[in-house]
């Protein structure tokens, strides 16, 4: 597979895929819901420059794709129901039962990122 193939279905994935984040972006930035065409531009504009740099700095997209992969994994797995969890708990987040909780959960999200990293570090070394 050429680096044009992956190139262009990096881009267009982008383009199609990613409207609720970018209008999600623009909320937190600007506090405004709606997103104008000029800002669309904008932000498609820098999600494509951040996507053709990482494919050039990592060539292989397996390696990315795994990074990738890895981060987003321990989020959904671990941290996200752990943040839900803490939002359904009568008690309060410092009472046992939630302590427990967040130390369970946080070693777990500790030892997810730093897989991450390792693998980070090992495409970098080569």
């Amino acid at each position: 597979i050429s680096i044009f193939a992956i190139m262009s279905v990096l881009l267009v994935k982008t383009l199609t895929m990613i409207m609720p984040f970018k209008i999600n972006l623009y909320q937190m930035i600007t506090g405004s819901p709606i997103l104008t065409s000029k800002a669309n531009y904008l932000i498609c504009g820098v999600l494509n420059a951040v996507v053709c740099f990482i494919s050039i700095v990592f060539p292989k997209i397996t390696a990315v794709l795994g990074i990738f992969g890895g981060i987003s994994s321990v989020n959904i797995c671990f941290l996200i129901p752990l943040i839900i969890y803490l939002q359904l708990a009568k008690d309060r987040w410092f009472s046992l039962k939630n302590l427990s909780a967040i130390i369970v959960f946080s070693a777990f999200c500790i030892a997810g990122w730093l897989s991450v990293v390792a693998s980070i570090q090992g495409l970098l070394k080569k």
